[in-house]
């Protein structure tokens, strides 16, 4: 299998409330997805939004399970009404989260080296395996067999944030 993978997306709601609040270590469907692959116990991939802590800021969160555990990232600050840019990267050493071009927010060395592989189960965007929909917009989600260079992703930034200029807040 590949120990590599790259996911991107642009991100934006003007309510994040009913997203609920991140319970770490925890493999259940909290948040509101992003994108997923895998059962809602356990997911293979997650990319989901919700407050961490509890009652704090709504941050980004990238699950992602390795050798059969599920590892995860939280960080950054998603603002209501502001599209934002993340992307997340797994190397097969690293955990990596990024927002905005390159900055990064978060990162968890050796979770593992092998990404547990998938079943049958269904890539989803926008909807948690449970049915909740991600209130607000969503653009150019993406996901990737390799890991993207910080050139790279101030590359995609630029792309996208041209495009959203007048929408950025």
């Amino acid at each position: 299998g590949n120990n590599k993978m790259s996911l991107s997306a642009w991100v934006n709601s003007d309510n994040y409330s009913g997203c609920g609040a991140f319970d770490l270590n925890v493999a259940t469907p909290d948040g509101c997805q992003i994108m997923g692959r895998g059962p809602a116990a356990g997911h293979f991939w997650n990319l989901s939004a919700g407050a961490f802590p509890l009652g704090g800021p709504i941050r980004l969160r990238f699950r992602l399970q390795v050798d059969h555990v599920v590892k995860e990232v939280i960080g950054g600050q998603l603002i209501p009404g502001k599209w934002s840019f993340f992307v997340a990267t797994y190397d097969g050493n690293s955990m990596r989260l990024y927002q905005d071009g390159g900055i990064l927010v978060g990162d968890v060395l050796n979770p593992g080296t092998s990404i547990t592989p998938g079943g049958e189960e269904q890539t989803s965007i926008g909807r948690s395996v449970g049915g909740k929909t991600f209130p607000g917009m969503l653009d150019e989600i993406a996901v990737y067999e390799n890991v993207f260079s910080l050139v790279h992703i101030k590359k995609l930034y630029a792309k996208g944030s041209h495009k959203y200029k007048n929408m950025l807040r």
